[in-house]
């Protein structure tokens, strides 16, 4: 069942979508766009930060959650931004809207004997924007894979009373809690369908990214919001 808040966007976003043609090589066109984007869902949706995916959705490309950034695949990996949301955050600031990276990039993932050479969430993140020349800032990043944080001395560690959550509502709700947010305050953006329809059921309101190629306007969706 739908929020009002949801309905709300999902009804707006598909005639915003299909009302939008551009050229992608015409980046003053994609700055109108997702300026105008960014007014309405802060003006009339009352949506004060983005909980956006890493991999795959600001980046054009998938790290496997850590990499090597002397290696040629963790070098292009590092420059994998996508342009199209490198405008899109820094509309977002213009309006107030902070941004948060919520992934499953975990430094926990590395080998205890190659953590001197890899490098994964906060590090790793902060090491691409800067690579890829990202022009707009990042809030707060919440890298946590949830099959690792199970165990209770794990767990207990950052406070949970139980095992941490699949999916990201453990990510989203530190978003909220850290930002002093609803639910329906926060868009979240991500590849994973199913990180999708569980925020979606947590009444987050939420855009998904297909086609494995990071964000653009054309990759993201709702249609998954009846489904």
């Amino acid at each position: 069942m739908l929020t009002s808040h949801q309905k709300k966007f999902h009804d707006w976003f598909l005639s915003f979508k299909d009302s939008n043609n551009y050229n992608s090589k015409q980046n003053h066109s994609i700055k109108d766009i997702f300026n105008r984007f960014n007014h309405y869902i802060y003006n009339d949706l009352g949506i004060r930060t983005i909980a956006s995916d890493f991999d795959l959705t600001m980046m054009t490309k998938h790290s496997g959650g850590y990499i090597d950034p002397l290696d040629n695949d963790g070098i292009i990996f590092s420059k994998s931004l996508s342009k199209e949301f490198n405008v899109f955050g820094m509309q977002a600031e213009n309006v107030n809207i902070s941004i948060s990276v919520v992934t499953f990039s975990d430094p926990l993932l590395i080998p205890s004997n190659q953590r001197e050479r890899f490098i994964s969430g906060r590090r790793m993140i902060e090491h691409c924007l800067k690579e890829s020349g990202a022009e707009f800032k990042v809030k707060n990043y919440y890298c946590f894979y949830p099959k690792i944080w199970q165990s209770q001395d794990l767990y207990s560690s950052i406070g949970l009373d139980a095992p941490m959550p699949l999916f990201k509502k453990y990510h989203l709700l530190q978003v909220a809690s850290a930002d002093k947010l609803l639910p329906n305050q926060i868009l979240f953006i991500d590849d994973d369908i199913r990180n999708c329809k569980q925020a979606l059921q947590d009444g987050f309101i939420v855009l998904h990214v297909e086609g494995n190629a990071g964000f653009s306007l054309k990759s993201v969706s709702v249609g998954f919001y009846y489904n």
